[in-house]
This record gives structure tokens, C-alpha cells and sequence, in this order.
């Protein structure tokens, strides 16, 4: 997995850091040290619903992260271990 040096600018939050990575199945963005969690989350789920992302999105929201994924290809198997990590960390 290999950190992003340019951020994106639809998953950069004013009040929470971010982090961005890339590896062969596709982005992960880290959201954290947020005030607001519930701010926050409203303007992901409303990103999440007005784009269309061509393979799956999965999100995680904790009340000291938010972690979302998503695919760059149609690898079910990868979804499946994104999918699988998120149950363990709840």
C-alpha cells in the first residue's frame, strides 16, 4: 500500500486529517482526529450517493476513524478481505 502524496479533493474534510492510499485493488482513505464525526459522515454518505464510482465503495465509521474503500476493478475477492477487515475492526 502506498501513501498518496496528492490528496483527493472529494474525500479532504475541513476538521479531520486524512490520510490516502493506493494498492492493486483500489484507494483507501482514512478520516481521523475529526470534531464532528456526524458532520463529517453526512457529507461522506452525501459524496458516496451523488457519485458514480464504476466498481464497489465500502465505508467504516468508528468514533475514532472513518475508513472507506474503494475498487478500482471488479475483484470480488479483494471487496470480500475489505469486507472481511471491516467486521473484525467493528
Amino acid at each position: 500500500m502506498n501513501e498518496k502524496t496528492e490528496k483527493s479533493k472529494i474525500f479532504t474534510f475541513a476538521g479531520s486529517d486524512e490520510k490516502h492510499y493506493d494498492f492493486n485493488g483500489g484507494s483507501v482513505y482514512i478520516l481521523y482526529d475529526f470534531g464532528s464525526k456526524d458532520r463529517i459522515v453526512d457529507k461522506l454518505k452525501t459524496i458516496l450517493a451523488e457519485t458514480e464510482f464504476p466498481y464497489g465503495v465500502n465505508s467504516l465509521y468508528t468514533d475514532q476513524f472513518i475508513i472507506v474503500f474503494i475498487a478500482n476493478d471488479g475483484n470480488r475477492e479483494v471487496e470480500e478481505k475489505v469486507e472481511y477487515i471491516f467486521k473484525k475492526i467493528k
